[in-house]
């Protein structure tokens, strides 16, 4: 019994931490909670099949199909923005990522760009400056 039951009861940890009586066993011993199984960790501790699923990693057809690589795929070809996926710069010879709204990569003014007056460069991070004015 768990220290402080009344009457030699069973406590409980549901997976939201809220402590509640045992319930009763059925035949073969699990828990007569529907979908609930006894964490391996925490044997008082009950939780549902998803949230022990949790952790794991499962293969999506949404990964980059390049061998090896693990990042979201882009578009149809379902390649990452490394392996050629997502939208191009559209200037002839160039076949960079496109940045932003426009067709566009950054070396060709595509992206959000430096505020610093007359700054032509593209802003870094998360400011609104290219890294000569304090950005990044």
């Amino acid at each position: 019994a768990a220290p402080g039951a009344a009457g030699g009861a069973q406590l409980m940890m549901l997976s939201n931490g809220v402590v509640v009586p045992m319930p009763s066993t059925q035949a073969g011993g699990s828990a007569a909670i529907p979908g609930a199984v006894a964490s391996p960790l925490h044997p008082t501790m009950f939780c549902s099949r998803d949230m022990m699923n949790q952790g794991t990693q499962r293969s999506s057809s949404k990964n980059c199909v390049y061998p090896g690589c693990q990042k979201g795929a882009i578009g149809k070809l379902k390649l990452c923005i490394a392996h050629g996926g997502g939208k191009r710069c559209t200037v002839p010879g160039c076949n960079k990522a496109a940045q932003g709204q426009q067709p566009l990569c950054k070396a060709h003014g595509g992206g959000r760009r430096c505020q610093f007056p007359g700054c032509p460069r593209s802003a870094r991070d998360r400011t609104d400056l290219c890294i000569g004015h304090g950005g990044g």
